[in-house]
């Protein structure tokens, strides 16, 4: 697919292989096409998929997708005050890879 949008502009994709496709963008250092990707996803973010869109934001540094899931989790759900502070001894944080982002295509 990423040869597809370098070569033709434009790729198709399921909605669940965007976060995939994004990151691969990230690491194979092609921007454009990381902006287009990472537009897709903030075009297609619903209260289903908005966290995980944020996450994905948040691991890979980017800013158009945080704020977009950001304003839509900050609509659609009362998160309060966002302070965790330090974790418990016990506590670990992993990041892990992303979950597919459910969305509407069509």
């Amino acid at each position: 697919a990423l040869l597809e949008l370098v070569y033709h502009g434009e790729c198709s994709v399921r909605c669940g292989g965007l976060p995939a496709l994004l990151i691969t963008a990230a690491r194979l250092q092609m921007p454009t096409a990381q902006r287009a990707v990472e537009g897709a996803i903030a075009s297609r973010l619903t209260a289903a998929n908005v966290l995980d869109a944020w996450e994905l934001a948040e691991q890979h540094n980017l800013p158009a997708l945080r704020e977009a899931a950001e304003a839509l989790g900050r609509e659609t759900f009362d998160f309060g005050p966002l302070d965790f502070g330090p974790l418990d001894s016990h506590e670990t944080m992993h990041p892990g890879y992303p979950r597919d982002i459910p969305c509407k295509c069509g």
